[in-house]
């Protein structure tokens, strides 16, 4: 993961269906450009920053919308203010669109930093985690994720439990996220691998044996500190190239 290089994003990303977009996000502004972000926004959007208490989440928040508008507007060869969206049952948004071509996409972020992840025609989810060494991640990992997964964390050296542990927490994560389900799928039905040293993998869904080769998964380390996974619809057998890029 701590090889990957990811490249400075000065041009609209031309979206195809062979090729995903991950697209790092510095979420720190000043007055001034926050002010700029959020008049980008729309009224719900503005609403949903309002509810905010504290004021970092708040600005993370209202940075990270404001550029996934950027992005989708350039790709839509629109405004950003002029794009659109749906909700799904369980919140997943979509890009609302006359035709053509279906834009997916994804966004998460954690503390100071934003992941977004964009590709035509494939389901798509991505999750950022910033770690945190004091959480209980034995505990945490008995009581939600499935016990081949706990069992499996058990088994790793102490010093790379937390990296596995948030390989496992953010694979899941994004792949809720690509099926839209939320944590209407209990954490405990399917599987990933965790182990930092073999590829990540979707291994186990209960009762889906085909969703295993329908998911492809690439982890992340967008920067000292933070997991991250994308999991995007694309089988094995199917070429697909992953574009790292950075903003702000």
């Amino acid at each position: 993961m701590n090889s990957i290089t990811w490249h400075p994003l000065s041009e609209t990303l031309s979206l195809q269906r062979d090729t995903i977009h991950i697209v790092r996000v510095g979420l720190e502004s000043d007055d001034q450009q926050l002010d700029q972000f959020q008049a980008l926004l729309s009224p719900d959007e503005s609403a949903r920053a309002d509810r905010f208490k504290v004021s970092h989440p708040r600005r993370h928040f209202i940075v990270c919308r404001a550029v996934v508008r950027q992005l989708l507007g350039q790709c839509l060869g629109c405004d950003p203010t002029s794009v659109e969206f749906d909700y799904g049952p369980h919140g997943k948004p979509a890009v609302r669109q006359a035709g053509g071509p279906r834009i997916e996409f994804s966004v998460s972020h954690s503390s100071d930093q934003g992941l977004i992840a964009l590709t035509l025609d494939r389901r798509i989810g991505v999750d950022l985690e910033e770690m945190n060494s004091a959480v209980r991640i034995l505990k945490l990992a008995t009581r939600f994720f499935s016990t081949l997964e706990a069992l499996e964390l058990a088994s790793l050296p102490e010093a790379e439990q937390l990296a596995g542990f948030y390989r496992g927490w953010t694979c899941k994560e994004a792949y809720l996220k690509a099926t839209g389900s939320g944590l209407s799928f209990p954490l405990n039905r399917f599987s990933v691998s965790l182990n930092p040293h073999v590829p990540a993998q979707l291994i186990e869904v209960v009762d889906q044996p085909e969703e295993l080769t329908r998911w492809r998964l690439l982890p992340l380390e967008p920067k000292a500190g933070f997991a991250a996974a994308v999991m995007v619809e694309a089988s094995a057998d199917e070429v697909v190239s992953w574009q790292l890029w950075s903003v702000r």
